[in-house]
């Protein structure tokens, strides 16, 4: 009897796969023949779930997202104030907390950049953008909603300067991993989050 294959296991697989190569060698040398090599699959058995480069780079950013909710679900807590559930949140889109974590921040740098070198992503890059502009308008939502934001009139311009402040700070982690630990992180969130709240 043939083995029964769980097409949900295979897909998180390769996208796992995808991830350490991403992380190890670059976004260039991520191919769909060398991730087949990576998790042990023929090339054919990786297109029958990514037929194209894209669909599997999509597939792993909407992982990254899922993990990233699930990560910012976990931290929301009843007895925390608004200010300290809106730290919690944001601290989960630059994630340091574990060498994991880290991966993932410097492959959403990676994917993010991607665009710029072939037009065809420019879709990844939107999604990626409207992903973290959702959370980060969580964040600010439950700021005002709690009477704690500065500036309740302009919502919409918060929260943008916001995000443009978490994916700065995203990128230095990135870039000087040895400057950022987790504490380091929240005490930069803490200090923008000051700024804009009562």
């Amino acid at each position: 009897m043939p083995k029964r294959v769980n097409h949900r296991e295979r897909k998180e697989k390769i996208a796992e796969a995808t991830l350490k190569m991403i992380y190890q060698e670059g976004i260039e040398k991520a191919t769909l023949r060398e991730i087949a090599k990576e998790v042990g699959l023929s090339l054919g058995s990786v297109q029958y779930y990514f037929p194209r480069q894209k669909d599997l780079y999509e597939f792993t950013m909407e992982s990254l997202y899922r993990r990233t909710e699930a990560r910012i679900g976990n931290v929301i807590l009843d007895d925390q104030t608004a200010f300290e559930n809106a730290v919690s949140m944001l601290s989960q889109l630059v994630q340091v907390k574990n060498p994991q974590q880290r991966i993932e921040n410097d492959i959403w740098a990676q994917l993010n950049l991607m665009p710029n070198k072939s037009p065809e992503y420019s879709q990844l890059k939107n999604r990626y953008r409207e992903s973290y502009t959702a959370f980060v308008t969580r964040a600010v939502t439950i700021l005002k909603e709690n009477d704690d934001l500065l500036n309740k009139d302009h919502v919409e311009d918060e929260t943008k300067t916001l995000a443009i402040f978490i994916d700065g700070l995203m990128f230095e982690t990135v870039i000087y991993p040895e400057i950022y630990d987790e504490q380091a992180v929240e005490k930069q969130i803490r200090e923008y989050l000051y700024k804009i709240c009562r």
